[in-house]
């Protein structure tokens, strides 16, 4: 298969139809995600908000917006980049504005999993990477509390903020009377619930360090 021609005919057939972005509540809407024609890690240019006039963005539909995706891969198996966004898609359930992504079979699906594994990763990827993770405490993203432990004064405001209130544990309503201070990890929470004393007080994670 000649996936440069498939991809040049997908990206033409979009284009030809003169496609935009309409209100949900219009009748003829229809869904489309903005696309970079050249990837912006091969040096494509443009934003996903320009698709109204710049010639590197293009309407598609989710299917062929997954398509493009994976043709990009085969074109360019090596660059780590071009295939962690089709693999980024196959595990992503929904887009930024609350639509369902397009979900493959599943011989697709391992398809671009071993893509994924033999794809090369620069030493400038790593070195990104790093410099995101610097300082990460979770493994997810979360660098913790800059700021260190709240100030004594700070937990009393927060509690008498909160003092009252009610919140949403599992579909019931907790109503925030009063709160409780772990001796060990310092962390604050609702009295109500059980889940302080659960988690914490002689059954802290930091008890006898």
């Amino acid at each position: 298969m000649n996936y440069q021609v498939v991809y040049n005919r997908i990206v033409s057939k979009a284009k030809s139809q003169s496609r935009v972005k309409l209100s949900k509540d219009d009748p003829n809407y229809v869904y489309y995600e903005a696309h970079h024609i050249v990837p912006k890690c091969l040096g494509g240019e443009g934003k996903c908000s320009q698709w109204m006039f710049h010639p590197n963005i293009v309407l598609l539909t989710p299917k062929e917006h997954f398509i493009c995706h994976l043709i990009l891969a085969h074109l360019y198996p090596n660059n780590n980049s071009v295939v962690s966004a089709v693999w980024m898609m196959c595990n992503s359930s929904y887009t930024t504005s609350g639509q369902y992504r397009y979900k493959p079979a599943s011989k697709t699906y391992e398809r671009i999993r071993l893509m994924k594994n033999n794809a090369v990763v620069t030493n400038e990827t790593r070195a990104k990477q790093a410099t995101a993770q610097r300082g990460n405490k979770n493994g997810s993203g979360n660098k913790g509390n800059k700021y260190g432990p709240h100030k004594e004064e700070t937990k009393i405001k927060i509690g008498s903020a909160n003092r009252g209130r009610t919140a949403h544990n599992g579909g019931r309503k907790i109503k925030c009377d009063s709160f409780l201070e772990c001796p060990y990890c310092k962390k604050v929470g609702n009295n109500n619930g059980g889940q302080m004393k659960r988690w914490h007080f002689d059954n802290c994670k930091l008890l006898g360090r």
